[in-house]
């Protein structure tokens, strides 16, 4: 190389950015009673996919936007059951964040949907009783305002006042003894609005028959002076 001068040449090199796809996972069926913010926040991947991300980079959230004749109705938690179906568009938006992951890494291709409905919430109403003791009567069918819990979205204003409850088994027999199971079934819950909006899930409350608590108290007793008493032994009640 003695013979040469060697000129480095100067090279501009350009990265250009990654397409990274993001798409709104379709059908969106929103409850009934749930109220969505707009624009929303989206972390659980049951509602968006992605692909296009190099290794070690993920995308946890991204925005949904709403938009449509009926985007403002949607979106409330009183919106109807039924299709929405090209009356409500679900669109990807910004901020899109993630773990070492920078949006401005990558050229977005967004994929929204249209396919958009509103459908029956899900709410649970739990038995939690009633408990039976021994010697208690036999646990009978019949509406009651306790005694169950309730789990899930109701829209406002809707409220559940009863439910009746079935007992079955042998606990709840009049003559059932200590350790008898037994179960009661909730059913036919009475409901402020329409229970028709929602899909209801009865879960029974089991339980065995209680020992019964009893109070044993001891009577005044006088003593005359060179008396001796009965230290021990069986007392017949006065």
């Amino acid at each position: 190389t003695s013979n040469y001068s060697l000129t480095t040449p100067t090279v501009t090199a350009n990265i250009t950015k990654k397409t990274l796809t993001i798409s709104v996972l379709s059908p969106v069926n929103k409850p009934y009673g749930t109220a969505l913010p707009n624009p929303e926040t989206v972390t659980s991947l049951t509602r968006f996919s992605y692909s296009g991300t190099i290794a070690g980079e993920t995308v946890n959230s991204v925005t949904f936007k709403y938009t449509g004749s009926q985007a403002s109705t949607f979106i409330q938690s009183s919106a109807s059951i039924g299709s929405y179906v090209n009356n409500v568009t679900v669109s990807i938006d910004y901020p899109i964040t993630g773990t070492n992951f920078d949006i401005n890494n990558y050229s977005p291709n967004f994929t929204g949907t249209s396919n958009v409905s509103v459908v029956a919430g899900a709410i649970t109403i739990t038995a939690t009783g009633p408990i039976k003791q021994y010697g208690d009567a036999q646990l009978t069918t019949g509406s009651s305002t306790t005694n169950f819990t309730i789990t899930g979205n109701l829209a406002p204003g809707d409220a559940i006042s009863s439910v009746t409850l079935t007992p079955s088994g042998p606990g709840a027999l009049a003559n059932a003894a200590v350790g008898d199971s037994f179960y009661v079934t909730p059913s036919a819950a009475v409901i402020s609005g329409s229970l028709s909006n929602y899909t209801v899930t009865y879960v029974p409350f089991k339980d065995v028959v209680r020992k019964k608590s009893i109070t044993i108290t001891a009577s005044p007793q006088t003593k005359t002076y060179g008396t001796a008493l009965l230290t021990s032994g069986v007392l017949n009640s006065t």
